[in-house]
């Protein structure tokens, strides 16, 4: 209390309190120095109206503090509120219905062991640890031995949950059938021991991480999982009050599941969602058909028709039918933890339901390949680094948190699709893309050998290198990502991608839709900004927005509203947040979702063509929306080196001013209608970038960043961000943009890519254009021709003067139709259109030559 009272002034007209500006009280404090010290009357006069002055101050926190409550209340409410209509909402989506295992499954069979392996397996897995896997079998058993004796609360982090499995797994395989192995224990022992940490590990209420690597949960994950294995591993040995014990705590933990797992309560797949829904699937999946009392059937079968929800329509389905191949929304690290928590319950599902899911669901089935696409060349500080970091820390390949999901891609369908499992292999030994399982970081027998020793080992899979597998040189990968390579070299090929996605699929998703990238001995053009990493890049949460990619922007002055708000050219699409299953309506033709379609894609020999129209992005009521139309056409031409080109050609109808955004590593240098893009990073890059643009006529070329506005919005005002801002960042997340401003609204562009230390100027460019189409005629060897319009069209006239030996490219075109095309007015030759309209031919010209096609 004298504390408390020290510095405060009071004589006998004025409490320590007194009256500020306006009516506010506050403190009036004095030096401690102060020669005049209270009289007793004063001092209890001062102690009086000190205890007032903090009654007062009591009451009035009490009162902000019953405010406060009052209004958490309140938003608890109004939030219950909006999750009780969400999930009626979901009812119209994802049906809970009664789910029937399928006939003759190890589940449908009431057998056990029924997860990641059947009854008729353990002949074969037994054989596997004998021939391929011995020394590592021998290791893992003295591993669990030398540890036998521990307690289970002295089993440090998430060992209690690898333990359960460790124990019952030497349990099911049985020491009596495994001669020339030195067992510790005997079959029982292993099992009773793990019995004993599953029933401590079902009281275990400490949160461990819900999404790692190694499918540790709070709500979920790796406990559910351990209390599931145990309970289907050890299950002839257990007791009926400890099968119900464990099916006890497999119920309560799906009783208290993460609400976000429930349909319609969490709009997408995340890493978050995929580690908490194992509460309920996997306790489902064990225990299901048990013969454990009337009670536990019925609540086994709510819980089995959860999974069926959850996990096989929404989890597999939906990223089967709405990611359209192997990725994640997320980004590579957000990939690494989701596209793990799922195989996990896929292994364990796949077993009891009889199919093998990684190979029935093609964004599992080929998952080597989202990371052997992703996969930049060109080998720095010593390593090989995927090509996205806008959401994630930077990621290199060659870590154990990736070698683990090609590891599950080889061992998993080593059997079922051996090209892919073969890849995987490749990739992680010959390859030189991942690492063995003992190399992995922190490696430990009792938590990796199991699983990616064991049950998914991949040593009797034969490595397959892409071009033994017969991989294209240009993939499309899930949600829109297009990757277009020159060749399969880790260091030299030319790396280009292009984002189509068709869906706005969050969270985490960017405003990316007709952006690209491009990586030739080095970066030339990438995405702009991180939003997650804190060490290695600087950061900026605004990373994700539309001004940070290579985009065609419509810059509205009057965008935003808030005069102190940034800038971000951003599109006026309107998504539905609320949808996840991929029947909603949102992700349907013309669903709010919708914000694409890729009208064509096709690779011929030397070219790859694209073309994009995304003009759904702009969608909006009349006030919102900001272009009728957008599209993008994108071809890249592969060529020798040096003599590979990108040609883009934009088409947007819209009121506002175009900006067309290259972002850059380092200062991009400006020469009239020329663009020049160096990386010469460290002496290790070697990249160069020519740009050359041909339309608009009327154009104002800028650049923008630099030393303390790396980046800036639409007004060049600087956007809130944290370093480090070093050259090694610029390298990843850029420091500068380029734009072509004009208010027309078509572009062509011409891009040539190749070595700095070779490449100094550009080939020549010629443009191309009349009424009915625009192009380019590039290097006097190759032609490109885009179709003015947004339609399909059926005739079309152009004129080139070249003596070489010319390759003609033109899209737009009608899909499927015999086109005559006539020389000079002479007929000349008959063609067939391709199905996405793409016309394709060679010819010499020999000088001035006019070309008209039409239709036979």
């Amino acid at each position: 209390m004298q504390d408390s009272l020290q510095g405060f002034a009071c004589d006998s007209n004025n409490s320590p309190l007194e009256r500020g500006q306006g009516g506010v009280i506050v403190a009036r404090r004095i030096s401690k120095h102060n020669p005049l010290p209270p009289s007793r009357g004063e001092s209890r006069s001062c102690m009086r109206e000190y205890f007032l002055a903090n009654l007062f101050m009591l009451c009035f926190a009490l009162a902000t503090l019953f405010f406060a409550l009052a209004a958490c209340a309140q938003e608890k409410k109004e939030k219950k509120e909006k999750k009780e209509k969400k999930q009626t909402q979901a009812a119209a989506t994802i049906t809970i219905s009664t789910y029937t295992p399928p006939p003759q499954s190890p589940l449908a069979r009431k057998v056990h062991p029924r997860l990641f392996f059947a009854p008729e397996d353990l002949p074969e897995l037994r054989q596997r640890l004998k021939t391929l896997y011995s020394t590592e079998f021998q290791r893992y058993i003295n591993e669990l031995d030398k540890h036998f004796d521990d307690a289970p609360e002295q089993r440090e982090r998430g060992l209690p949950f690898f333990d359960a499995k460790n124990y019952a797994f030497l349990y099911l395989i049985d020491p009596a059938t495994m001669r020339g192995f030195s067992f510790g224990h005997r079959r029982d022992e292993y099992g009773r021991k793990a019995i004993e940490i599953a029933m401590f590990v079902k009281r275990e209420t400490r949160g461990d991480r819900h999404s790692s690597a190694n499918l540790q949960g709070e709500n979920g994950g790796y406990h559910n999982l351990a209390l599931a294995v145990a309970y289907d591993w050890t299950f002839p040995l257990l007791s009926l009050e400890e099968k119900c014990a464990l099916a006890d705590a497999m119920i309560r933990m799906y009783d208290n599941r993460d609400s976000e797992t429930n349909p319609g309560e969490y709009e997408k797949l995340s890493n978050q969602v995929t580690g908490y829904i194992h509460s309920g699937c996997a306790g489902a999946l064990a225990m299901w058909g048990d013969e454990l009392g009337p009670t536990y059937s019925a609540k086994a079968q709510e819980m089995l028709n959860y999974f069926n929800a959850v996990f096989l329509q929404r989890s597999l389905e939906t990223g089967d039918k709405l990611f359209e191949g192997p990725g994640w929304s997320e980004g590579a690290s957000y990939y690494m933890l989701g596209i793990t928590n799922v195989s996990f319950m896929a292994g364990a599902a796949s077993s009891a339901l009889g199919e093998n899911l990684f190979y029935k669901y093609d964004f599992l089935r080929h998952n080597a390949l989202y990371i052997f696409y992703n996969t930049l060349p060109l080998k720095l500080r010593d390593k090989y680094w995927l090509s996205r970091h806008d959401t994630n820390s930077l990621d290199d390949v060659n870590n154990h948190n990736f070698s683990r999901i090609l590891q599950i891609a080889a061992g998993a369908l080593r059997k079922n699709d051996p090209v892919m499992a073969g890849v995987a292999q490749w990739m992680l030994t010959i390859g030189g893309y991942g690492l063995q399982v003992e190399d992995y970081k922190y490696y430990d027998p009792r938590i990796d050998d199991l699983f990616f020793n064991f049950l998914w080992g991949s040593k009797d899979v034969s490595p397959l290198s892409p071009e033994a597998a017969d991989l294209p040189l240009t993939y499309k990968l899930g949600l829109g990502e297009i990757v277009m390579k020159s060749s399969f070299n880790k260091e030299t090929s030319t790396h280009i991608i292009f984002w189509a996605p068709r869906i706005w699929y969050s969270p985490h998703a960017h405003l990316d839709q007709s952006s690209f990238t491009i990586y030739k001995h080095g970066s030339l053009a990438l995405d702009a900004g991180n939003s997650k990493n804190a060490d290695d890049l600087p950061r900026g949460s605004a990373s994700r927005e539309a001004i940070f990619h290579n985009i065609l922007g419509l810059y509205n002055p009057d965008e935003p509203e808030e005069a102190d708000e940034p800038n971000f050219m951003s599109f006026s699409f309107r998504p539905d947040k609320s949808a996840e299953y991929w029947k909603d309506e949102a992700f349907q033709p013309g669903g709010r979702s919708v914000i694409g379609e890729l009208k064509a894609f096709e690779s011929g020999e030397d070219y790859d063509f694209i073309d994009y129209d995304y003009s759904r992005s702009y969608t909006g009521d009349e006030k919102e929306s900001k272009a009728r139309s957008a599209v993008r056409r994108f071809v890249y031409l592969r060529g020798p080196e040096n003599r590979e080109f990108v040609v883009i050609h934009d088409l947007v109808d819209s009121q506002f001013e175009k900006r067309w955004l290259l972002h850059t590593a380092f200062e991009p240098q400006i020469n009239n209608d020329q663009i020049i893009v160096t990386n010469n990073f460290e002496n290790v890059a070697h990249g160069r970038m020519l740009v050359k643009s041909l339309l608009p006529a009327q154009k104002e070329i800028v650049k923008l960043g630099g030393e303390g506005q790396w980046f800036v919005d639409a007004n060049g005002k600087l956007i809130r961000s944290r370093g480090p801002y070093l050259d090694w960042g610029a390298y990843w997340t850029g420091s500068w943009r380029a734009e072509i401003r004009t208010q027309a609204g078509e572009y062509l562009t011409v891009m040539q890519i190749g070595d700095s230390r070779v490449l100094q100027s550009m080939s020549p460019v010629m443009k191309i254009e009349s009424a009915t189409c625009s192009g380019a005629l590039i290097d006097n060897r190759r032609v490109v021709i885009f179709n003015k319009k947004t339609t399909a069209q059926s005739t079309l006239s152009y004129q080139i003067n070249s003596t070489q030996s010319v390759a003609h490219v033109i899209g737009g075109m009608t899909p499927n139709t015999f086109m005559k095309i006539r020389k000079n007015g002479a007929p000349h030759l008959n063609v067939k259109t391709s199905s996405h309209g793409v016309l394709s031919f060679t010819d010499s010209p020999g000088g001035s030559v006019k070309y008209e096609i039409g239709v036979n």
